[in-house]
């Protein structure tokens, strides 16, 4: 048993693609009628250094990420990232088990 998220899904995969994995719901409020759900996020989020020297750079990677066929397969499929953005198309299946 663990307490982490989703983006601990390709490292469990490395030890073995057929863990039977599950989740249980932890607390997050006092009301038990707020505690019928799992919570969940998006596992990471990404930002540009404000002093960066490659402020433009970063931000055309990131862009290129989100936008890309291939940077929007690498979050999906390589990462099985949850994805943050309505616009970066999944099937349930490629996030693992967990997400």
């Amino acid at each position: 048993m663990m307490q982490q998220g989703n983006w601990t899904q390709v490292k469990l995969d490395s030890i073995d693609k057929e863990l039977n994995l599950g989740l249980a719901p932890m607390p997050i409020n006092d009301d038990p009628a707020l505690n019928d759900k799992i919570f969940v996020d998006v596992p990471s989020n990404w930002v540009v250094n404000k002093h960066s020297s490659m402020k433009q750079e970063a931000k055309d990677f990131l862009n290129w990420m989100v936008t890309s066929e291939t940077g929007r397969r690498y979050i999906v499929e390589e990462f099985m990232f949850i994805p943050a953005l309505a616009t970066i198309p999944f099937i349930p299946d490629q996030l693992g088990d967990i997400g």
